[in-house]
């Protein structure tokens, strides 16, 4: 069968059995057809123009076990963005049904009722160029698209109180009651019953950062599968969505696998590594010690390997945060890669075969327990076990390879500075040993320019994002030695390089009654042209560096920034919110904010 025809159901149970003969049946797993039945007749008509077949003789000849793609063979994403957005779609759309049944004013022709969510946000956006839409558009950053391109009837933005009442539902954290007379919040579908006006407002604002999260989603996927198809020499790719288990693909080799890979004949083997430890801490010191164990098995098989693609998930305490960053900055040092990369999946779309392989190991852990087949108290009994009876396989995977680490060592605990919009990045680049990092938005691996490592010339830089340049510096405090100067220049850091647009921020104040205010910044650090009074009446003089943001009755807030912070001062997140602890001199803040953006002084800002 020629690639890009068919491909092979998701489930390997799936299985076509048909009889060729007495007694005699031939069985084959079930394929999906990519494309429609007339476009393969299409191009095989122009590949072999001599053959002269009929449309239907030639569906005739399709194999028993090619079948075309039904709805529920179709993939369905279950993350919180789409589930909402689909309910909420749902629930629009009939009611609009429900307008055209009721109001003869009301026909297809002026009201659009939409089958699909791709189509409803298409009218949201600029046109496609490329069949992709540009990145700025789906960041809603565009001027000439929107979602007031949105049309919405009458009746669908009516607040008075004769406005026809809508029932839909939305995802709420609700209170759930479990043993031993807890209370725990759960993110439940919650029944709403209200006008239709809130119905469309909280589709709309849906809609908003629907689209973003959908190509991130998409295009994340598709340049995983592009590389894998197209993997060049002498490249691996690691798949580390579950810490203990790592995909590897890698080109073939034919004294240890028995077929070899080359350039015109690519032959990609997959494996499935798993790293057992009695350790329970999951962290970042975790993930290296993968690595190495990785490494140490590339090399030991003589897998001429220079570059490492990793694919993962978001998570802050393994992959994705500012030590993470310094630690992949090490990495071509430390393990001797000419190139690293590292691409995070979109957020709640990073299930794969990792996580099914190591579920199976779990599961067949258990099923070997509960038959007593063997005892399993710890982690190097799971690993023996895993040995014993699951290194060989029966799937597209080549084999099982498991390694045993009894402890992570946490000697090295460096501590960087922070990097900037750190939750947007989904690419991560180190090269040739150098000491800074790349990083942009999103993937690529579809362009020339970025298979030849030539990132500054990629040529989907209007989908992907330009890069960054980042110098992962290490800000862990040094041990003084007796001979050197105790008291060195104290190293200052710039308020600008922290703070950042739509961020909240908790500051410090003089207050007698509040220690802290929260203010939504909307403004990052700028330098006023001409002398300003804020809500208050203080006159701030040319020159100032002030940042603006918004409290809670949308009164403008300055700060002053007198001078740049110093590493004395303490810095710590929780979740999307600063704190930034008394430091006289530094932070000017007016007193007279709103008491909704209080924080009360007997509770903890964390």
């Amino acid at each position: 069968m020629k690639p890009g025809i068919s491909c092979p159901t998701g489930n390997k149970a799936d299985v076509k059995r048909e009889r060729i003969g007495p007694k005699t049946y031939s069985s084959h797993q079930v394929c999906l057809l990519e494309k429609t039945q007339t476009e393969v007749y299409i191009d095989f008509t122009a590949e072999y123009p001599c053959i002269k077949l009929s449309q239907r003789s030639f569906e005739n000849c399709k194999p028993y076990f090619i079948r075309q793609v039904r709805p529920k063979d179709r993939q369905t994403c279950c993350c919180r963005y789409h589930v909402e957005t689909k309910s909420a779609f749902k629930s629009c759309m009939n009611f609009r049904k429900k307008l055209l049944n009721e109001n003869d004013a009301y026909d297809e022709n002026n009201v659009h009722v939409y089958d699909y969510i791709s189509d409803i946000v298409d009218v949201t956006l600029c046109n496609k160029e490329d069949n992709v839409h540009k990145i700025s558009c789906h960041k809603r950053d565009c001027g000439e698209c929107g979602i007031n391109k949105l049309e919405l009837l009458p009746e669908e933005t009516d607040d008075l109180d004769t406005a026809q009442i809508v029932k839909w539902e939305r995802l709420e954290k609700v209170d759930i009651k479990v043993k031993g007379n807890k209370t725990i919040k759960k993110l439940v579908l919650v029944k709403k019953e209200t006008k239709a006006v809130e119905l469309f407002s909280h589709f709309l604002e849906l809609l908003k950062s629907f689209p973003l999260h959908q190509h991130r989603a998409t295009w994340q996927n598709k340049q995983y599968q592009t590389l894998l198809t197209d993997l060049p020499q002498n490249h691996c790719v690691c798949t580390d969505v579950s810490i203990h288990v790592t995909i590897i693909h890698r080109h073939a080799l034919l004294e240890y696998d028995g077929v070899e890979s080359t350039s015109e004949f690519p032959e990609i083997i997959t494996e499935h590594f798993f790293v057992i430890s009695s350790d329970q801490q999951h962290d970042q010191h975790f993930v290296p010690e993968v690595l190495k164990n990785i490494t140490e098995y590339l090399k030991s098989i003589s897998y001429p390997v220079h570059t490492i693609h990793e694919f993962t998930d978001g998570c802050a305490a393994q992959y994705k945060s500012r030590h993470c960053f310094g630690d992949i900055s090490r990495t071509c040092k430390d393990f001797g890669y000419c190139n690293f990369t590292r691409n995070y999946f979109e957020t709640a779309h990073a299930k794969g075969p990792q996580d099914a392989a190591g579920g199976l190991l779990k599961r067949q852990a258990d099923i070997a327990v509960l038959r007593r087949r063997a005892t399993i108290q710890n982690a190097s009994d799971l690993y023996n076990f895993a040995v014993m009876n699951m290194t060989q396989t029966k799937s597209v995977c080549k084999r099982r390879l498991f390694r045993f680490v009894e402890t992570i060592p946490r000697d090295t605990n460096l501590s960087y500075k922070p990097v900037s919009n750190i939750r947007l990045v989904h690419q991560v680049i180190v090269r040739d040993n150098r000491d800074e990092i790349l990083i942009r938005e999103l993937s690529c691996f579809s362009c020339d320019k970025c298979a030849s490592h030539i990132y500054e010339e990629c040529e989907n830089i209007s989908n992907t994002g330009s890069f960054t340049k980042v110098k992962m510096i290490n800000e862990t405090p040094r041990v003084v030695d007796n001979n050197e100067d105790t008291n060195p220049e104290i190293e200052r850091e710039e308020l600008s390089d922290l703070v950042f647009s739509g961020q909240v921020i908790a500051v410090y104040t003089d207050d007698p009654d509040n220690d802290y205010y929260l203010t939504k910044v909307m403004d990052c650090p700028h330098v006023l042209g001409v002398d300003t009074t804020d809500s208050w009446g203080s006159i701030l003089p040319t020159g100032t560096s002030v940042i603006s943001g918004l409290s809670s009755d949308k009164c403008l807030v300055y700060i002053q920034d007198d001078e740049s912070l110093s590493t004395g001062m303490k810095w710590e997140w929780r979740g999307d919110f600063g704190r930034i602890l008394k430091n006289d001199g530094i932070l000017n803040l007016k007193e007279e904010l709103p008491c909704e953006w209080m924080l009360p002084s007997k509770v903890d800002p964390r």
